[in-house]
């Protein structure tokens, strides 16, 4: 149950990789608590022996609408494997379905 929980949030969320795509995130929201505008708003990625791992910010407006960072990592063996991060904006409830 949780698994698929984060899934569906995953597939409602919305890469934001500038500053003016964050901006007009946070100028909808009806409210903000917690905001860490980031330093910068692209992707990152870093590669290991073991495969590699990328970083971004993404928005989701379901259940808990916020802007956090999704993480990444691939593995070398193909493995895919995801989880959120550090929460930037939190804007309370979104949408629920």
């Amino acid at each position: 149950m949780r698994a698929s929980r984060h899934a569906a949030d995953w597939l409602e969320s919305t890469p934001v990789f500038t500053a003016a795509a964050f901006d007009e995130v946070i100028g909808q929201a009806r409210k903000v608590t917690d905001l860490k505008r980031p330093p910068s708003f692209g992707p990152l990625s870093r590669i290991d022996g073991n495969g590699g791992r990328v970083r971004f910010l993404v928005h989701t407006p379901v259940a808990w609408q916020r802007v956090y960072y999704l993480e990444s990592m691939v593995y070398g063996d193909g493995f895919v494997d995801q989880e959120a991060g550090e929460i930037v904006a939190d804007m309370g409830s979104g949408e629920f379905f």
